[in-house]
């Protein structure tokens, strides 16, 4: 299969993690449902059921990571004014802005008009609804002023020069809890509307309502809504290149070889976003990242793998961390006779690493397969995909044994408490920081800012020696043996 139908494959056999906010360590990620974005809220506000205001309170450090509901429009805004549909930054949802900072009130004429469309909608919430009173009272600054959540100047006028967490007031984003009383507040749904399956399966409805003219789409060949509109975010949260992107219908993007945007290229709606919602989600999940370049990799069958740009001692720890996580299916029929017999001295022996290996062998079938897809930004705007590579799950672990094995030296390696030596091979970034890294407080490391970029350099070059077995560049070779 071709990538994006990888994508779309990975996205439909993890559809049960669909809204549910993981953490790696400290990061979070979501797998997005259609039609949704992530934002980093500021505000939180809380109503109950009949747009009563409770409380206002500045969000959590922890949990800024916010689900919102979006239209094609708006979650492609830059400079424009397309609302969000439910949350938004303080100039779209505040009745009173105008009154409390210059503004036209255009932003809020446009969120309330769209919102009310939803609300009168055979698809409306009644989270929705409530939210949808409280903000048609025109109350939002003045509940958070009386709650210090907002601070005013000397001219009753929002401070330009106070921020909230870091961001400047005015373009605080918020969030809403709906409380409700009753048989409503025993059921289980939660009160937080970024995790409401329930709202959000409304609003998908809600889109899917909406007529819309269908073409063909040219990924998957599925006759559906088209959209010219597409995903950011791809990287990281604060990343605004795009991986799909025509707008310039004046210029040259498609002159002179098409009459029209359709004929050069169409992407259903859906689709795109079930491929990028997947592409941001497993890349938050597992992707690693050298400079700007991100690469992720993940198994067709949704099992776990040794990392390709990992060291011997880590595959092999990692390997152990799962045995003693999971189910007795991880356990081999290893002798561990056997295993103290074979010792070279050091905690990681390359038996061990091969046992590993041999572990993950066993959960693989002829008909799975390893993805490895590489993202970079030529600009601020552009984002490219600068490698790709499949092969059989089985393929890929000989591969990985096969570069450990021709590459093994005996490396000392500081895991944050002490110094451990292993015999195998180090990892994509430590080779990068032995050929081009001076020595800083005891070790080799790429201290220098733009001297980083040797570390996407290094990854690309590395990445056909690792996955295909292809000689290691000599350049490279004679590099390590200078230094």
């Amino acid at each position: 299969m071709s990538w994006v139908n990888e994508l779309i494959d990975l996205y439909e056999k993890n559809s049960d993690k669909i809204g549910v906010i993981e953490y790696r360590g400290e990061i979070p990620y979501v797998l997005l449902p259609p039609f949704h974005t992530t934002v980093t809220a500021q505000i939180t506000v809380t109503i109950d059921e009949k747009g009563n205001f409770i409380n206002a309170e500045s969000v959590d450090s922890d949990d800024k990571l916010t689900i919102i509901p979006v239209t094609e429009k708006s979650g492609s805004r830059t400079a424009g004014k397309e609302p969000h549909p439910l949350c938004d930054n303080l100039r779209y949802l505040a009745g009173d802005y105008a009154k409390y900072y210059e503004d036209d009130g255009v932003c809020n004429a446009l969120y309330i008009s769209q919102m009310e469309k939803w609300v009168k909608s055979d698809f409306c919430h009644d989270k929705v609804r409530a939210i949808y009173l409280y903000l048609k009272k025109g109350t939002l600054i003045k509940n958070l002023v009386d709650r210090r959540i907002i601070k005013l100047n000397e001219s009753n006028q929002i401070d330009d020069k106070e921020n909230i967490q870091g961001i400047v007031q005015t373009k605080a984003f918020v969030r809403f809890i709906v409380r409700f009383s009753g048989i409503q507040s025993l059921q289980n749904v939660p009160d937080e509307c970024w995790k409401d399956r329930t709202l959000q399966e409304c609003y998908i409805k809600y889109v899917r309502s909406q007529e819309k003219e269908k073409g063909m789409c040219y990924l998957t060949g599925n006759t559906e809504s088209i959209s010219y509109l597409h995903s950011k975010k791809i990287r990281n949260e604060g990343d605004g290149a795009k991986l799909i992107s025509a707008n310039d219908s004046q210029n040259f993007t498609y002159r002179g070889r098409f009459v029209s945007r359709e004929e050069a290229f169409a992407v259903g709606d859906e689709t795109s976003q079930k491929v990028h919602n997947a592409l941001k989600w497993i890349i938050r999940k597992q992707g690693a990242f050298f400079d700007t370049l991100a690469v992720v990799t993940w198994e067709s069958n949704r099992l776990n793998m040794p990392r390709w740009n990992a060291d011997t001692y880590s595959i092999t720890a990692e390997y152990e961390d799962i045995q003693d996580t999971c189910d007795d299916e991880w356990e081999d029929d290893w002798d561990e006779k056997e295993d103290n017999a074979v010792s070279d001295g050091n905690e990681i022996t390359a038996q061990k690493f091969y046992r590993a290996l041999r572990g993950y062998g066993r959960k693989i079938d002829n008909a799975s397969f390893m993805i490895l897809l590489g993202f970079d930004a030529a600009t601020p705007g552009r984002l490219s995909m600068v490698e790709e590579n499949t092969l059989t799950t089985a393929r890929y672990l000989e591969n990985i044994k096969k570069w450990h094995e021709s590459c093994e030296w005996i490396h000392a390696k500081w895991n944050g408490e002490k110094w451990i030596c292993f015999s195998g091979m180090v990892g994509v970034k430590d080779v990068a920081d032995m050929l081009f890294g001076i020595e800083n407080k005891g070790k080799l490391e790429i201290v220098d800012k733009n001297s980083k970029k040797l570390y996407a350099e290094v990854a690309r070059r590395l990445i056909p020696c690792i996955w295909n077995g292809h000689k290691i560049p000599y350049d490279y070779v004679n590099r390590a043996v200078i230094k």
